[in-house]
């Protein structure tokens, strides 16, 4: 309870919004931690993959190790194990580990949603953090039924096949992209209205001459760092909003914080509440 209440502090979420999502997140003492280990406790968001289950939220949370502990599983058997998690201690508002690779690889996300059925799921809402995603839904909150959306952390950069695995598993939710405005959420953002509409890009970043080289299927062009973003993307690949074979905007969803990210909204937000309140009360 402690932790959860440090991370409510340092990411200003409601109580209800930290209880609404709690039974996706764990306390990372004891995974991973002799009893002799005096480093900070963590919160984690673990990361799974979510295989085609008669019940979408119940395989979630059975993948959990403390939920797993609960049905008297041990630990070693690892066939239904998170494969990742992305790290929390109350005092960063970064994860410790910003992204596993592993996981990342493997197309291991973490997931929440109150969804019974993947056919059930209308919106499947893409992240770069869990912070973000409960951080938006708190900023929207009248607007998102968790009960036919699923929320989705791919970590710090969005790959293909966790993409890929969305769509096999929802194939008739809607799609959105909801990235920070970073250079790792622009990537995640350009990765994802690639594969919607002319396939996979790969990218790699020139440091010495501070660009990204970007590869499709059609052309090889670099951009500075600077300029990264879905538009110059789409200009030097030639994306086109709709052709005969795809529709982008309907395909994919994409969406911007105000900020860098959702939870610097939400923080901002609550702070101007605040000092219209302050105002309010000296009138």
């Amino acid at each position: 309870d402690g932790l959860l209440d440090g991370l409510q502090d340092k990411f200003k979420l409601d109580t209800d919004t930290v209880a609404k999502f709690a039974i996706f997140m764990e306390a990372a003492h004891p995974i991973n931690k002799n009893h002799n280990d005096n480093s900070a406790d963590i919160v984690v968001f673990p990361y799974v993959k979510v295989d085609n289950e008669y019940n979408l939220k119940g395989h979630i949370q059975s993948t959990m190790s403390s939920q797993r502990e609960l049905l008297g599983e041990k630990l070693t058997d690892h066939t239904n194990a998170p494969i990742g998690y992305e790290h929390y201690t109350k005092d960063q508002n970064i994860p410790v580990t910003p992204y596993t690779t592993t996981a990342s690889i493997n197309g291991g996300v973490w997931m929440a949603t109150d969804a019974q059925f993947p056919k059930s799921v209308k919106d499947v809402f893409m992240f770069n953090s869990a912070v973000d995603a409960m951080s938006f839904y708190e900023i929207h909150r009248n607007s998102i039924n968790l009960k036919n959306t699923v929320l989705v952390s791919v970590g710090n950069l969005a790959r293909e096949n966790q993409i890929y695995g969305l769509v096999e598993r929802f194939p008739e939710a809607q799609l959105h992209a909801a990235f920070q405005n970073t250079l790792l959420g622009q990537l995640s953002t350009i990765t994802a209205a690639s594969m919607a509409s002319i396939g996979p890009v790969k990218f790699k970043t020139n440091e010495s001459k501070h660009t990204i080289e970007f590869t499709t299927y059609y052309d090889k062009f670099s951009l500075p760092i600077n300029d990264i973003n879905l538009q110059n993307f789409k200009e030097h690949a030639h994306v086109k909003d709709k052709s005969i074979l795809y529709d982008l905007n309907k395909d994919l969803k994409i969406h911007y914080p105000l900020g860098r990210t959702y939870n610097e909204d939400l923080v901002q937000s609550k702070q101007l509440e605040k000092q219209e309140q302050g105002q309010k009360m000296k009138i």
